[in-house]
């Protein structure tokens, strides 16, 4: 059995003194998939996609938008908000 432990620390320094740090809004898709067959908790919001996301900074998230789409979404710029503790993304028009 493999147990992950929510632990923050610089990865430079291993420093675990940290502030929060506002980052841009703002960036682009460098992969994604779509999910078609979710757990039970997820199953009423099918289809929908997780990609994650390279934010301006360089910082990458994983993010949620409902849906999917008909063409490649890789290089795509997008916007991303926080809302109900997830990251929703949506396309830039």
């Amino acid at each position: 059995m493999i147990f992950a432990y929510k632990e923050y620390r610089c990865k430079n320094c291993g420093c675990t003194i940290l502030e929060p740090l506002e980052l841009n809004s703002e960036g682009s898709i460098v992969t994604y998939t779509v999910i078609r067959v979710a757990p039970e908790k997820f199953a009423s919001k099918v289809p929908y996609t997780i990609a994650i996301i390279k934010l301006r900074e360089g910082a990458h998230i994983a993010a949620f938008c409902p849906g999917e789409f008909d063409d490649t979404l890789l290089g795509k710029p997008v916007t991303v908000a926080r809302r109900d503790d997830i990251y929703i993304f949506e396309i830039k028009r």
